[in-house]
């Protein structure tokens, strides 16, 4: 596929009036992307997208919301806007450094291997949110906003919404006759 784009762009280039078919480029070019070990690398590159940094913001979720805790609406939806406000202040941080500049890498030994793997070591987390929040609030408080939005109800659960209840005797009165024999 690769090399079928390779030739429209010769096939451009050409109509243009440049050739470049058969320059020394695009030969080395179409030598790389053909190349038997590069067809197979991208065979085994994830079939969509990379999930690293979406699994990274699930994990952020789970710690500022964790699922064995049961929180009111508005409760969840502040935990989950904070998550949010965490992960994208942190997700691109750089590699940390020791005080002479250089890069600090760990080494990480596995079990089931007996080799180990360097990884390098992530900077410390920010949390340069909290004071802009803080400061939001105050300004809020202060000049006594409130959002309508805010005070709004939740939405309702399905299992609650609408059906009326019946009358416990009634619905066994109702299942009674409705399996009855004598009817």
């Amino acid at each position: 596929m690769l090399v079928w784009h390779l030739q429209k762009l010769v096939t451009i280039f050409t109509y243009c009036g440049i050739c470049v078919s058969d320059t020394k480029a695009s030969v080395k070019l179409s030598a790389i992307i053909t190349k038997k070990s590069l067809l197979k690398d991208i065979r085994k590159l994830s079939p969509k997208y990379q999930t690293a940094h979406l699994e990274a913001f699930h994990s952020t979720i789970n710690h500022f919301a964790p699922k064995w805790a049961a929180f009111f609406y508005m409760g969840m939806l502040s935990r989950l806007h904070l998550a949010a406000l965490h992960h994208n202040e942190n997700c691109g941080r750089g590699q940390a450094r020791n005080k002479d500049g250089e890069r600090i890498y760990k080494i990480r030994y596995k079990k089931f291997k007996k080799s180990c793997t360097v990884q390098a070591v992530q900077g410390s987390c920010t949390f340069d949110y909290v004071t802009e929040l803080t400061e939001e609030a105050v300004r809020l408080c202060e000049e006594a906003i409130v959002d309508d939005d805010l005070m709004e109800i939740p939405p309702t659960l399905t299992s609650t919404s609408g059906a009326d209840r019946l009358d416990k005797e009634a619905a066994i009165q109702a299942h009674r006759t409705r399996f009855s024999i004598d009817e």
